[in-house]
């Protein structure tokens, strides 16, 4: 089999616990597979599943600032053309914004040299990177630099938010991988079809045997789960707007949001002023076994994704494939790849994004139906077996690695 190279931003992460199942499931499968990070997570933020991999990780932001620049020394001397091609193209990018983003990719030629340092003798066939901007930027000149190819996974805001030099990684990778019809839609349009080629769909899984119907007994009350990082995209708001609307329509229900993030003071506003106190309760961040037992308690799963008004948007929700494979019915929103994964009305119910009044009609169905929730549940885990599942990972990266 053979030796891949992964590169991401934080592994592992509990907020991005699909790349570390997903490198699991290849070294399971015989790839051998080295593992780097941009930055290191804090061990309280690390599963202890994914432990081996945070500690067999070489994390970028923990090698010294001079070992980075000898690395550079080092390179200038052995590869000079090399070096100062690469060195131009950082400098003469045009599809970057603004001089941070050009520090940034400067960090990444960096970062580059000195892995280039660390794995010039090991014999890589290929690097992976796992998101769009920074991973590939490395991916990109560390490719150049040991000659051996690359590829990267886009998986959402990245390539409609501020991407960093995609046209030249899309042109000099060997493979692209995207988790979404609409992403491969997007790129065709905007980069050409000549892309086509190149470019896979291969869905971010999970393991549905780890997330099975619970046995433990629902509440009484009805519970509605969401869980996400407290950004705009994830729409929390209107969720919670959604729910001022069922307390004052006489509902007893409860609302729980697992997560953390920048819009954590916005929420908690927002929560005060619709007086919501009793009825949804913010839990923080929770480690996957604490969510997945959450998932095992709840009666509906919500998740009202949106669009920003700044272009930010999601892929294909791997917090609602968790929640289908355990039965759940899912509420969502028409947006970018989220009905490739629900089908309106077969595996849950979506609206348009942004409507409350919609989202909160949707919610009541549900509320109000236990044998739809239990239909719509049933087809979800069908859904997601079949299409979503970490399975099928190792045949889908074949035609990316072989």
């Amino acid at each position: 089999m053979k030796y891949i190279l992964y590169i991401s931003y934080i592994l592992p992460s509990v907020t991005t616990t699909f790349v570390h199942r997903e490198i699991q499931v290849l070294r399971n499968a015989g790839y051998r597979i080295d593992t780097v990070s941009m930055s290191k997570p804090g061990l309280s933020d690390v599963h202890p599943e994914a432990l081996p991999i945070y500690e067999t990780t070489t994390h970028l932001d923990q090698v010294g600032f001079f070992r980075k620049l000898f690395s550079q020394v080092e390179l200038a001397i052995m590869k000079p053309k090399t070096f100062c091609r690469l060195l131009c193209v950082v400098f003469s990018e045009k599809e970057i914004s603004g001089y941070k983003d050009r520090l940034r990719l400067l960090w990444h030629f960096i970062g580059a040299g000195y892995l280039y340092s660390l794995f010039k003798h090991t014999g890589i066939d290929q690097i992976q990177a796992t998101f769009l901007n920074g991973p590939a930027s490395i991916a990109f000149f560390l490719s150049e630099y040991l000659q051996v190819p690359y590829s990267f996974t886009i998986h959402a805001s990245n390539i409609f938010l501020d991407p960093i030099m995609l046209g030249r990684k899309l042109s000099t990778c060997k493979k692209i991988v995207t988790i979404s019809d609409y992403n491969k839609e997007y790129l065709l349009k905007k980069y050409g079809k000549e892309l086509e080629e190149k470019l896979h769909i291969i869905h971010c899984g999970i393991d549905v045997e780890e997330f099975r119907p619970s046995a433990v007994r629902k509440s009484n009350i009805p519970f509605i789960l969401s869980v996400g990082q407290l950004t705009e995209r994830k729409g929390f708001i209107y969720l919670l707007e959604a729910c001022a609307i069922l307390k004052k329509k006489g509902y007893s229900f409860k609302c729980c949001i697992v997560g953390d993030g920048e819009d954590r003071e916005i929420l908690a506003n927002k929560f005060n002023s619709l007086g919501l106190d009793g009825v949804v309760e913010f839990l923080g961040r929770k480690l996957q076994d604490e969510v997945r037992e959450l998932l095992g308690k709840a009666t509906i799963f919500c998740l009202p994704s949106i669009i920003t008004e700044e272009g930010g948007r999601e892929g294909i929700p791997v917090a609602l494939m968790e929640a289908m494979a355990m039965e759940l019915p899912v509420v969502s929103t028409k947006t970018v790849g989220i009905p490739e994964l629900v089908e309106h009305q077969k595996e849950g119910l979506l609206v348009p994004a942004k409507k409350t009044k919609a989202l909160a009609e949707a919610l009541e169905i549900f509320l109000t139906d236990k044998d739809l929730r239990i239909e719509m549940g049933t087809a979800a885990r069908r859904k997601v077996s079949k299409d979503f599942n970490i399975a099928n990972i190792p045949e889908e990266f074949k035609m990316i690695f072989d």
